[in-house]
């Protein structure tokens, strides 16, 4: 499991599974997961997208294995939404399928890097 620090200094935990063919720049999918989960969430949908695409899934703030804010620090869902812009900035492409179920797909709709919405990114690999 790697890590980055947020704009605000939290450690936010993160996984990349990609088994692409290394000579082709697949597109990037970032997975997030449910309000009380992980990106552990996603495992079972990992072998299906990682050979076509670069699948990140990122634990958000105060779950799994990223840090839980205090109950003196304020969490909202622009400190989310945050979050992951800025794992999308360090992972380096610019963009990404962004899927989030549940309370994951509000952040995963108010993010500003997002290439498509649930439907376009699973549509045809159902």
């Amino acid at each position: 499991m790697k890590t980055f620090r947020s704009h605000d200094g939290f450690e936010i935990a993160y996984r990349v599974d990609d088994f692409t063919d290394p000579w082709t720049t697949p597109d990037t999918i970032l997975l997030l997961h449910a309000a009380m989960g992980s990106s552990r969430r996603w495992f079972r949908w990992v072998p299906r997208l990682a050979r076509r695409f670069r699948v990140v899934r990122m634990d958000l703030r105060g779950h799994g294995e990223s840090q839980k804010p205090g109950p003196e620090q304020p969490f909202s869902l622009d400190q989310l939404v945050g979050d992951a812009a800025r794992l999308i900035e360090i992972i380096g492409c610019g963009s990404a399928h962004v899927v989030g179920l549940s309370a994951g797909g509000y952040v995963a709709r108010h993010n500003e890097r997002q290439k498509a919405l649930v439907e376009q990114a699973f549509g045809k690999y159902k």
